[in-house]
């Protein structure tokens, strides 16, 4: 409930900001049909001041608010039409829209963080002013060079980025929008390192502290993790820096331990309930946990039908890992495209 709320309380800013001066009143059925002519002719900011005073005026038309999101997309303003897909994803929809609202906001996020971290990887500023409690997790470096470890550190990443954004202290970043960094750079993890420093993707990304370090492959089955919070600011390391050791098998049990000690170097105290959410598992099977990590992976790539079949195989290995799940459900292999999703909401919504 506190989720859609936020998001209703999203959508009315940005969409008082898309009317502006252009609001006039008015009835809002004529006014969403200039804006489907403007939208027609690939007119989309006019298409968007159109649907966002429709929209205004009668927020319960799916169609409209449909229109608005495409709008938005066709006018390269990704966060909006991400916020719009949401909106339209927590209405009672029946579950084939629902699904394509999902991965078209998922999409749109993706697009959008794209897009900052471009802006910000080639414009220098003048000051660099991160937000506070600000973090990023880096991908660790898979010191070894082990094959076979490459997509599991992606699925480490989403470990760490879930425990540590259960703190209400910290400001987490998006692993997809880390992702970003590492798409625009063309960087590997190791050259990521390497190549810029912590400074500099501090300010790249808006964070005061980067999460990084490295995994390291001991035996065939044993391998030993460290990592640390480094200071955007001054790039050094935030106290004594976290170590753990074990098996591969045992590495979501490794995860909790690096975080408990991040969480001691950043000097954070947690409220009881956060320390509970912390200390739960997203996953107690190492296979399952695998098949995921793939599917990051996969997904990354853009390889979206063995990203499906991956975290299929993660949720069939363990039936209450949720969020595998949830992934599964937004990588639609039969996409909409524009024009049938308006007829969908025509005959079937409105």
């Amino acid at each position: 409930m506190q989720r859609v709320k936020f998001i209703a309380l999203i959508l009315f800013f940005i969409i008082s900001k898309s009317v502006g001066a252009q609001s006039n009143g008015g009835d809002w059925q004529s006014i969403r049909d200039f804006g489907i002519t403007y939208y027609e002719e690939g007119n989309y900011p006019r298409a968007v001041g159109k649907f966002a005073e429709a929209f205004r005026l009668h927020s319960k038309s799916p169609l409209t608010a449909l229109y608005l999101g495409l709008s938005y997309e066709g006018n390269e303003e990704y966060y909006r039409a991400s916020i719009m897909y949401r909106y339209l994803s927590t209405i009672n929809l029946p579950d084939k829209i629902n699904k394509e609202m999902q991965s078209r906001h998922f999409e749109n996020n993706r697009k959008h963080w794209r897009d900052e971290i471009q802006t910000s990887y080639h414009q220098k500023k003048t000051t660099f002013k991160p937000k506070p409690n600000a973090i990023a997790v880096l991908y660790f470096r898979n010191i070894s060079d082990w094959s076979e470890l490459k997509p599991v550190i992606k699925g480490f990443t989403e470990l760490l980025n879930h425990d540590l954004g259960k703190i209400n202290l910290l400001d987490v970043s998006p692993r997809g929008k880390v992702q970003s960094l590492y798409d625009v750079s063309n960087f590997s993890t190791g050259q990521m390192y390497d190549k810029i420093k912590a400074t500099d993707i501090g300010e790249i990304l808006n964070v005061s502290y980067l999460i990084t370090g490295g995994i390291e492959r001991l035996t065939d089955t044993h391998i030993k993790i460290s990592g640390g919070a480094v200071n955007t600011k001054t790039g050094h390391l935030v106290g004594d820096g976290a170590l753990a050791e074990g098996q591969l098998s045992d590495i979501i049990d490794l995860e909790k331990e690096i975080v408990a000690e991040l969480i001691h170097d950043l000097s954070i105290t947690l409220r009881d309930s956060e320390q509970k959410a912390i200390t739960t598992k997203l996953t107690d099977e190492s296979l399952a946990f695998i098949a995921f990590s793939k599917g990051l992976d996969s997904e990354d790539k853009g390889d979206f039908s063995a990203a499906k079949r991956f975290y299929k195989k993660a949720f069939k290995e363990d039936k209450f890992f949720r969020v595998a799940k949830e992934r599964y459900k937004i990588q639609s292999e039969s996409r909409y495209s524009n024009s049938e999703l308006v007829h969908l909401f025509s005959t079937e919504l409105n």
